[in-house]
């Protein structure tokens, strides 16, 4: 299992899917500084966005979860939000950050 040591920086970065890239391009730019500024900052992506190979591409570590525009009709926004809470209760589980920077226009149930 991995886990940010208790003296070391964790951030995790939400980013929704829009209808474009803005919302994770512009968390990846805040990533890539941070980084930067604390490289030992763990750094970890839980989106919804199409783009996940864009986050491994810059060696971050990131989680996927289907948007729910995607989903079969029969997937009710009720249980994606449970399916999009419950991993999210995992990631922090498992990473324990110490930061969540979220980057979108509404927050889903599951994150609030």
């Amino acid at each position: 299992m991995i886990t940010c040591e208790k003296n070391k920086n964790c951030t995790l970065f939400v980013p929704t899917n829009g209808a474009g890239l803005g919302h994770l391009t512009r968390c990846l730019a805040i990533a890539k500084r941070l980084k930067k500024l604390d490289p030992n900052r763990e750094i970890i992506f839980f989106s919804t966005s199409a783009a996940m190979n864009l986050i491994l591409q810059e060696g971050f570590l990131g989680y996927h979860l289907p948007s729910k525009m995607v989903c079969p009709e029969y997937v009710k926004p009720g249980e994606w939000n449970l399916m999009f809470q419950e991993h999210l209760r995992m990631i922090i589980k498992i990473h324990q950050p110490n930061l969540l920077f979220f980057d979108g226009v509404y927050p889903y149930a599951g994150l609030i």
